[in-house]
Protein backbone atom coordinates (compact mmCIF):
# COMPACT_ATOMS: atom_id res chain seq x y z
CA UNK A 1 0.00 0.00 0.00
CA UNK A 2 1.17 3.44 -0.84
CA UNK A 3 0.35 4.77 2.67
CA UNK A 4 3.01 2.20 3.83
CA UNK A 5 5.83 3.60 1.65
CA UNK A 6 4.50 7.04 2.45
CA UNK A 7 4.73 6.55 6.37
CA UNK A 8 7.53 4.66 5.83
CA UNK A 9 9.78 6.96 4.40
CA UNK A 10 8.02 10.27 3.61
CA UNK A 11 7.91 13.72 6.05
CA UNK A 12 7.57 11.97 9.29
CA UNK A 13 4.61 15.64 9.99
CA UNK A 14 2.60 14.36 7.32
CA UNK A 15 1.97 11.28 9.34
CA UNK A 16 -1.26 12.56 9.88
CA UNK A 17 -2.17 12.64 6.28
CA UNK A 18 -1.09 9.44 5.42
CA UNK A 19 -2.91 7.79 8.37
CA UNK A 20 -6.00 9.84 7.34
CA UNK A 21 -6.11 8.69 3.77
CA UNK A 22 -5.55 4.99 4.24
CA UNK A 23 -8.51 4.94 6.55
CA UNK A 24 -10.13 7.06 4.20
CA UNK A 25 -9.30 3.81 1.25
CA UNK A 26 -10.03 1.55 3.76
CA UNK A 27 -13.68 3.46 4.63
CA UNK A 28 -14.34 3.41 0.63
CA UNK A 29 -13.12 -0.78 0.42
CA UNK A 30 -16.06 -1.29 3.34
CA UNK A 31 -18.10 0.96 2.06
CA UNK A 32 -18.52 -0.45 -1.36
CA UNK A 33 -18.85 -4.15 -0.07
CA UNK A 34 -21.99 -3.45 1.55
CA UNK A 35 -23.14 -2.38 -1.56
CA UNK A 36 -22.20 -5.36 -2.98
CA UNK A 37 -23.88 -7.34 -0.38
CA UNK A 38 -27.09 -5.70 -0.48
CA UNK A 39 -27.28 -5.75 -4.21
CA UNK A 40 -26.82 -9.54 -3.99
CA UNK A 41 -29.96 -10.14 -2.69
CA UNK A 42 -31.49 -9.05 -5.98
CA UNK A 43 -30.08 -11.85 -7.65
CA UNK A 44 -31.79 -15.37 -7.77
CA UNK A 45 -28.84 -17.23 -9.43
CA UNK A 46 -27.20 -19.12 -6.43
CA UNK A 47 -24.06 -19.87 -8.42
CA UNK A 48 -23.27 -16.21 -9.17
CA UNK A 49 -24.09 -14.81 -6.12
CA UNK A 50 -21.49 -17.34 -4.46
CA UNK A 51 -18.73 -16.61 -7.06
CA UNK A 52 -19.32 -12.74 -5.95
CA UNK A 53 -19.25 -13.68 -2.67
CA UNK A 54 -16.13 -15.42 -2.62
CA UNK A 55 -14.43 -12.89 -4.65
CA UNK A 56 -15.95 -9.90 -2.35
CA UNK A 57 -14.54 -12.21 0.89
CA UNK A 58 -10.71 -12.45 -1.15
CA UNK A 59 -10.65 -8.54 -1.07
CA UNK A 60 -11.52 -7.99 2.17
CA UNK A 61 -8.95 -9.32 4.42
CA UNK A 62 -9.95 -9.40 8.47
CA UNK A 63 -6.89 -7.17 9.14
CA UNK A 64 -5.98 -4.43 6.50
CA UNK A 65 -2.68 -2.28 5.79
CA UNK A 66 -4.90 0.80 7.09
CA UNK A 67 -5.02 -1.60 10.50
CA UNK A 68 -1.41 -2.19 10.70
CA UNK A 69 -0.22 1.49 10.08
CA UNK A 70 -2.30 3.01 12.90
CA UNK A 71 -1.17 -0.13 15.20
CA UNK A 72 2.25 0.39 14.01
CA UNK A 73 2.02 4.20 15.22
CA UNK A 74 2.19 3.14 18.46
CA UNK A 75 0.20 5.79 19.30
CA UNK A 76 -0.35 7.04 23.02
CA UNK A 77 -4.54 6.49 23.78
CA UNK A 78 -6.33 9.64 23.80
Amino acid sequence: MVARLVADLGNPNALGEVVTGALCAQAGLKAASLNVRINLAAIDDNVLVAAYQKSLAALLPAKTTADELVASLNLSPV
